[in-house]
């Protein structure tokens, strides 16, 4: 009888330290997930990113992102001279990263004074990225700045290994593609908007 009691207590307390050690799992996934607030006047990058310490880049505040993170863009516009490139940013499977239009307003990035040359530019890529899910912002007026530059407002690159996901997003005004993606395993692309892209320099100059 004492040998069953002893190993029942015994059983008892490794099922209570499974348990403390998933409570614990759980604690520390719910620990690291923050949220962060971007916003186009009154923010520094060497801010804290708090809701009244706001970030002022798009690039400073992505590159800040990991697995579990919200981030909220207030609205606003935002005009850099070159490209948002996002590269290698992920959550995973329990933890998204989500990056989001902050309630009622609208976050713009305006490429219109962008200064790249070369054989192609973009307004905002995602590279590598998976578990990232992206709502509400506005990318507009990538253009080209010599004759047959390739031009894409929103690109999605080499999302492989798990989902990505665009949800309201809009890329209007670009001398080129609203949007591109290629090498994804899931992309889900919801009530996205893509108008008004076309290529307005010819090839062959004076045409």
């Amino acid at each position: 009888y004492v040998c069953h009691r002893i190993a029942f207590v015994r059983q008892n307390m490794m099922c209570m330290r499974r348990w403390f050690i998933l409570a614990l799992l759980a604690l520390s996934s719910l620990v690291y997930a923050n949220t962060y607030y971007v916003a186009s006047s009154g923010g520094k990058d060497s801010n804290p990113g708090t809701l009244s310490q706001p970030w002022a880049t798009w690039q400073y505040a992505f590159n800040k992102l990991s697995a579990g993170d919200t981030l909220y863009v207030r609205g606003g516009t935002w005009s850099p001279t070159s490209a948002v490139l996002v590269n290698s940013i992920s959550g995973t499977f329990n933890n998204n990263i989500y990056i989001l239009n902050y309630p009622g307003e609208l976050p713009v990035l305006d490429c219109s004074n962008f200064t790249n040359t070369g054989s192609n530019d973009r307004g905002l890529v995602f590279s590598d990225c998976i578990y990232l899910y992206v709502r509400g912002l506005t990318i507009q007026n990538c253009k080209q700045k010599v004759n047959d530059q390739y031009i894409v407002g929103v690109a999605v690159v080499n999302a492989i290994g798990g989902p990505f996901w665009l949800d309201q997003v809009t890329s209007h005004g670009h001398w080129g593609h609203g949007f591109q993606w290629s090498g994804y395993d899931t992309l889900y692309v919801t009530n996205c908007d893509s108008y008004n892209n076309a290529d307005s320099i010819s090839v062959v100059e004076g045409i």
